[in-house]
Formats: C-alpha cells, sequence, structure tokens
C-alpha cells in the first residue's frame, strides 16, 4: 500500500463510507486497484508501473508493442508470457488500463485524478531515473511545479536524451523545445518543432504541428487554420481539443460562423474535464447566433447535465432565453426555478433571466422586482449579465411610455468605461434587433441611441434597418441633416428594402439632403470601388422617379446617367457584369416603367455565364418584349428561359408562352407550352397549365380536360383562383357533352365552396363562361 506520508490515507477506510455506484467510489476504487498492483506480482507492477510512466511523459495511449517494450527496461527478466499475465491483470474489471479509439493502452478514467504514482518508483536508491522514459515522467512532474523546477527537469531531460530508449528521447526533445520556447528561443523551436513533425513520431508530431501553427496564429499568418486542421486531424488526446478551440477563435475572428461552429463542435465533443461545460455555452451561443437554436438548445441540455459548477446554471439561462423567445414561458420558468435551488453562484444572473421571461409575457410588475433582487444580490451579476439587466429596464420604461429613461440607459450602457460592458452590451443590441426587425422599422424615440449605434458599428441588415430608424425619428424631430445622414447610410447599403424605402424618404426631403443623397449612390455607381454597385441601381432610380424636386427632363438625364454608368462597369469586365445588366433592367422595366430601356441590359444579361441570371433576363427578355406588343421576340425570349431547364424561370416562360400562343390562336404551340410546364410539376404554375389545357381541349378532348380539372379540385395544393375556376369549366365541359345534371352539380359545388377565395373565383370564371349550350358533333 502507499506510504501515507506520499498523500495517501487509505481508500479502504474511504471505499466504506461510500454507498452505490458513482464518480468518486469508482475512482478510489482504481486508486486502490493500482496499490494492490504495484504490490502484486513483478509482472504486473512492470507492465503497470511502464504504462504509467509513459502516461505521464506523452499523455496519449501506448501500443502494446511499446508497452512490452517499456516493461521491460522495469523488468528484464520480464518474459512475453509473463508480460501477457500482467497486462490481464491490469485490464482486468476494474481496468487500470483501458483500450483507446485506436487500439492503444492508457490509464482509465479518474486514475490521474486520485493517483499520483509514488517518486520512489521513478528513481533507484541513488535517485536515477530507473528508465530514460521514468527520466521523462520526472521531468513532466518538475515542470508542473513537483519535485523540482525547470533546471531539475533539464537535467531529468538530458539524461532521457542520453539514454538508450529512442521514443524517450523523442519526448525529451520535446519537453527541451518547448522550454526554449517558453524562454523565447522561438527560430530555434520552430526549426526544431518541424523536424519532429518530418519524424512523424504519433506522440510526438501532432503536438509538433499544434506548436507550430500556435507560432503562426501568434505571427498573425494564415497558414494557422491549415496547420490546426492537420493538427485535429490526428485525433490527438492532448491536441486536438486545443486546436479545436484555437480554430473557433480563429474563424470568429474571420468572421466565419459555419467554421467557427465546426472547431466548436469538435472542442466540445473533446468533453475535456473542466472545460467541456464552457466550450458547451461557447458552442450553443454560436448555434443561437446561426439561427439554429434546436441544436443549441441540444447542447445547453448536455451541459446542464454534467452538473458543471460554473457553468451548468448559465446554460440553464441559456436554455430559457431560447424557451422564451419560443413562447414556452411555463417551461423557462420551470428550468430557472429547479437551478435557483442549487446554484447560489449565479442566482442574480438567473433572476434576471427570469425577468425577462416575465417581460416576455407582459408581467411588467414582477420583471422589476427580480431586477431589483438581482441588482442587490451579494454575489453581482457579470457583465454581460449587468449589460441584460440594463436593457430590460430600458425595455420597461419604454412600455411605459418614459423614453427618456431608457435612452439614457441604452446611452450608458453602449458608451460604457468598461470595455467588457460595452461589448456585452453590443452583442444585447444587434440581438434585440434582430427580434425587433420582424416587426419592420422602428421609430421610438427611446430606442434612438441604440438605434445610432447599431447604424455605425453593425453589420448588413441590421445596420440598414438601424439607419432608416434613426432617419424617421431625426425626421420627426426635425433634424434633417441627422436623417438625411442616416437615409444615406441606407441608400447605400446592401439591404434592398431598406435602400429602397430610405430612397423614398429622400425623395421627399429637403433639397440639400435630397442631392447629397443622389451624389452618395452617383459616387458608387461611378467610383471604383466594385462594393454595393448592384445595391445602388434601383434605389438612385426610386429616389430620381419620384423626387419633388426634379423636372421630367432632369429624370430622364440622370435615368440615362445610370444607364452609361453601368454600361460601363459592363464593358470594362466587372467581375458581376452579368448581375449589373440585370439590375439595371429591373429599373428600367419596374421603377422607369420603360420596357424598350430594359431589352438591351436583359439582352447582356441573357449571355452571361451565371445560369440563374441567364435565365431570368430571357424570362424577362419575353415580358418587356410582350408588353411592347412583339410576339414573336417574346417567344423566342420565352424559348430561351425554357432551354435553360431553370426550375423557376423555365416553368413561368412555358406557362406564358402558352398563353402568347393562344392569344395569337396558335393552338399547337399553346398546347406544347402547357405541356412543358405542367411537366415541370412547379407548384406555382402547374395546376394554372393542367387549367389552361384543359380549357383549349374541352371539347376536342373532354375526357383529357375532365381528369385535368378534377385532378386540380381534389389536389390541396392548388391555388384557390384555380381551384373556383376549375369547378366552373368542368360544369361547362360536363354542360356542352350533354349531362346537365353533373354539370349542375359542380356549379353549385363552386358557388357554395366553404373557402371564400375559391367561391368568389368560381363566380368569377361562371360569369366569364356565360351560357352553355350542348355542343354539337
Amino acid at each position: 500500500m502507499r506510504p501515507v506520508g506520499d498523500g495517501w490515507d487509505g481508500s479502504e477506510h474511504v471505499l466504506a463510507e461510500l454507498d452505490g455506484p458513482g464518480i468518486e467510489r469508482d475512482a478510489l476504487l482504481l486508486a486502490q486497484r493500482f496499490d494492490e498492483a504495484l504490490a502484486a506480482g513483478a509482472e504486473t507492477r512492470a507492465v503497470v508501473l511502464a504504462a504509467t510512466d509513459w502516461w505521464q511523459a506523452a499523455g496519449v495511449g501506448i501500443p502494446v508493442s511499446l508497452l512490452y517494450r517499456q516493461a521491460v527496461r522495469r523488468m528484464a527478466a520480464l518474459t512475453p508470457r509473463g508480460f501477457e499475465a500482467g497486462l490481464a491483470l491490469a485490464t482486468a474489471d476494474p481496468a487500470l488500463l483501458v483500450v483507446d479509439g485506436a487500439g492503444r493502452y492508457e490509464l482509465a478514467d479518474g486514475v490521474l485524478l486520485w493517483v499520483s504514482q509514488p517518486r520512489e518508483s521513478l528513481v533507484d536508491a541513488a535517485g536515477r531515473a530507473v528508465t530514460p522514459m521514468a527520466a521523462v515522467a520526472l521531468a513532466t512532474r518538475a515542470l508542473a511545479g513537483r519535485h523540482g523546477g525547470r533546471e531539475a527537469a533539464r537535467a531529468h531531460l538530458a539524461h532521457a536524451v542520453e539514454g538508450d530508449d529512442p521514443d524517450a528521447a523523442a519526448l525529451a526533445r520535446w519537453y527541451l523545445t518547448e522550454i526554449d520556447l517558453d524562454e523565447g528561443g522561438h527560430g530555434a523551436a520552430r526549426i526544431a518543432f518541424e523536424r519532429m513533425v518530418e519524424e512523424g513520431h504519433f506522440a510526438i508530431a501532432p503536438r509538433a504541428i499544434l506548436a507550430l501553427a500556435e507560432l503562426e496564429s501568434d505571427a498573425g499568418r494564415p497558414a494557422a487554420e491549415a496547420l490546426l486542421r492537420r493538427a485535429i486531424d490526428c485525433r490527438h488526446r492532448l491536441v486536438t481539443h486545443p486546436a479545436a478551440r484555437l480554430l473557433r477563435d480563429l474563424r470568429l475572428q474571420a468572421e466565419d460562423e459555419a467554421g467557427a461552429i465546426n472547431a466548436g463542435r469538435i472542442a466540445f465533443d473533446c468533453m475535456v474535464p473542466f472545460l467541456a461545460a464552457f466550450d458547451g455555452r461557447v458552442l450553443a451561443a454560436l448555434l443561437v447566433r446561426s439561427g439554429d437554436a434546436a441544436a443549441a438548445e441540444r447542447v445547453l441540455r448536455q451541459v446542464i447535465d454534467l452538473d458543471d459548477l460554473f457553468e451548468s446554471g448559465r446554460a440553464v439561462a441559456d436554455l430559457a432565453r431560447i424557451l422564451a423567445e419560443r413562447g414556452e414561458y411555463a417551461e423557462a420558468e420551470r428550468r430557472i426555478n429547479e437551478a435557483l435551488e442549487w446554484d447560489f453562484l449565479h442566482r442574480a444572473d438567473l433572476q434576471i433571466t427570469m425577468a425577462g421571461v416575465f417581460l416576455a409575457r407582459g408581467d411588467l410588475t414582477a420583471a422589476r422586482e427580480l431586477l431589483d433582487k438581482a441588482e442587490a444580490s451579494d454575489v453581482p451579476p457579470g457583465e454581460e449579465e449587468m449589460a441584460r439587466l440594463g436593457f430590460m429596464r430600458a425595455h420597461i420604461a419604454i412600455a411605459l411610455e418614459d423614453d427618456r429613461t431608457a435612452a439614457d440607459i441604452y446611452t450608458d450602457l453602449l458608451g460604457h468605461l468598461d470595455p467588457r460592458t460595452r461589448q456585452a452590451a453590443h452583442e444585447l443590441a444587434v440581438h434585440a434587433a434582430e427580434l425587433l426587425m420582424r416587426g419592420g422599422p422602428c421609430s421610438i424615440p427611446g430606442v434612438a441611441p441604440m438605434l445610432r449605434h447599431l447604424m455605425i458599428e453593425a453589420d448588413t441588415p441590421v445596420r440598414e434597418w438601424a439607419a432608416y430608424g434613426v432617419g424617421r425619428i431625426a425626421e420627426a424631430d426635425g433634424d434633417t441633416r441627422l436623417s438625411g445622414q442616416a437615409y444615406r447610410i441606407a441608400v447605400c447599403g446592401a439591404d434592398p428594402d431598406y435602400a429602397v424605402r430610405a430612397a423614398h424618404r429622400l425623395a421627399e426631403a429637403e433639397r440639400a439632403e435630397h442631392d447629397r443623397g443622389l451624389d452618395s449612390l452617383f459616387s458608387v455607381l461611378e467610383g471604383e470601388a466594385v462594393e454595393n454597385v448592384l445595391g445602388a441601381i434601383v434605389p438612385v432610380g426610386v429616389l430620381v422617379m419620384n423626387s419633388r424636386h426634379l423636372d421630367v427632363l432632369d429624370q430622364l438625364r440622370l435615368v440615362l446617367r445610370v444607364h452609361d454608368a453601368c454600361l460601363r462597369r459592363i464593358e470594362a469586365g466587372d467581375p458581376r457584369a452579368g448581375h449589373i445588366a440585370f439590375t439595371l433592367g429591373m429599373l428600367h422595366f419596374e421603377v422607369v416603367g420603360s420596357p424598350a430601356m430594359a431589352i438591351e441590359p436583359w439582352e447582356i444579361a441573357a449571355e452571361y455565364d451565371d445560369p440563374d441570371i441567364k435565365a431570368a433576363a430571357a424570362f424577362k427578355l419575353g415580358i418587356a418584349h410582350a408588353c411592347m406588343s412583339c410576339p414573336i421576340s417574346a417567344a423566342q425570349a420565352f424559348r430561351r428561359a425554357i432551354a435553360t431547364e431553370n426550375r423557376d424561370y423555365a416553368p413561368r416562360a412555358a406557362y406564358l408562352l402558352g398563353q402568347l400562343a393562344e392569344d395569337l390562336d396558335d393552338l399547337p404551340t399553346a398546347i406544347d407550352a402547357y405541356l412543358r410546364a405542367l411537366a415541370t410539376e412547379n407548384p406555382d404554375i402547374a395546376h394554372r397549365a393542367a387549367f389552361q389545357l384543359a380549357c383549349l381541349v374541352h371539347l376536342d378532348q373532354p375526357d383529357d380536360a375532365e381528369l385535368a380539372l378534377q385532378q386540380i379540385i381534389n389536389d390541396p395544393e392548388a391555388p384557390p383562383e384555380t381551384t373556383g375556376a376549375a369547378y366552373a369549366q368542368l360544369g361547362r365541359v360536363y354542360a356542352e357533352h350533354g349531362n346537365r345534371r353533373l354539370a349542375q352539380r359542380f356549379w353549385r359545388k363552386g358557388k357554395r365552396h366553404t373557402d371564400t377565395a375559391v367561391a368568389n373565383a368560381y363566380a368569377e370564371e361562371r360569369q366569364k363562361i356565360g351560357r352553355v349550350s350542348k355542343a354539337a358533333y
């Protein structure tokens, strides 16, 4: 048994006090087994000590062949049969050694937490390491601050390097290089790490790859990420987790949300003790930000089940916020109340989260009481939760129409002297904006400081939404300068909706702000930069065509200026030439109302390499030619769109070609076009094509017409306007062929349909049909 003086006071006494299974009992059983193995036969002792030497030195599993060689160093007379016997005892239940995913032997979970290998087993009577691997193990202890320091570690490692064990020597060189790196020898360390990677030792090369990645990351070089991915792929116990964590952070800095989530998931799946819960909360936060609340919820439930002192209670708060946003207030409240019973460390944080649940339910009084309790807590909330508390107080103030108080709170938080509080407030502002955006523009005066902050600091589309809100508030306050500035940010941004909204506001603004808006848009269109060119084309048209300051000639002149600016970019080989041409066509057709001017840019876009742009432009060309009463050109354009087989535009082009041919009494072409549209099974087009086809063939092919109309009526996915018209046309088919009774039945069904839209569509179509007589054959 281990001597009491080495930190062990008799596990059998502790075991006697522990009832039933549990982590502590399992660990103590392993500790007892470890002592028994050291006191057992020489073979078992050699195997267990060899494995323990290696584990302390390398930190990963050991292949059985290497374990045998290390055990022989511990016991020179060890035979293969004796080794097998010792290994069998070490792996018997409860096992000291277990097989890892790579088929190597590692110490069972819990041994390192409860068992400290006696130093006496690592040294001989003279105090020298009994084996080179034991020397490395002694060095790791010295580096950890036990039994010596850095100089003692160097001495042990030098002994290992000079020994006859190549694995111990390789590990010793690794630790010596780490010491040199820590003392500032970056150049020499880099060379040494590169040599270790080339040597490819399974226990060392992955750590060297990670070390090189960290050097590259510290220097800000992009090679770090490739090295980190390579390190992760090694699946080394000591490498995967730190490599995944660093890669996650680098991807976050690069604003690659998907990459950060993938790396964060790897880090969390490692389930590293004391870090897994934090990794899980970071991963959940990333998933929430990406919009995958369901995956975030699953991760948070795992974190809660870890029973981590510092993170599980906070994970309950994170989960409760997800539940509350989903409307599951009772479940959120239940979860928080359960956590409040055991997590005293984060009581204030949980109270703030509960206040958020009450706010979502509209209970302002209960929410305010909880916020007061949280603020007066003996364990104050963290920076993030204090910022959240402030946002909730601002929310309450706005609900009570106290805009001044809300504005003061937002101003204080977003300009806070503490950078952590300021950053937390920024993230909360972005999240609040993402929720508020669902309701459209925001022009609440109390939110103005938050909107002004987001107008400058946020990304698309929050920036444009906030800028438009600032403009509306400033406009209402008579601050034309601020409103003009805000509208210019929105109109030149990347969000098309708020760009057009802002263009309409600038069209009505004072002349000075109106002109500044035009100048800003033309500086985008005619400048050297390519960013936001596409987004400026339609807004400038909206501003020009709706301006209260421009006459018709000014409007025409400015539209031609836009046209020429876009054509110059296209001719100069702009990488988005096809998109520019297509958008210019939309400007002429939708905003200016000139199909003729739209044809040239759409012809350019229809020749572009992008298949979606090519299909959309050909389809629009068909519509433009049809609007100009050029049916042959329209038909040619529609056929070009059909030939692209684009799933969105080809069915629509086929349907419109059918209608065009029908208007020209070209029934064979119309039937062929409708059949093409029907064959696409496009949910928006197929039912209408079937209806038109049935109307065309109702006299010559009544059975086909009847079948098509019946299918429309029986399909719950069919649009109500098509279903109602189908009732009218089916009755017509029956009446024309002498079955007046059946015709009346379907006409009554259409007229009395429970869906008002269907009934209205039936009435309209029935009126178009008029009186129906039996067909003469």
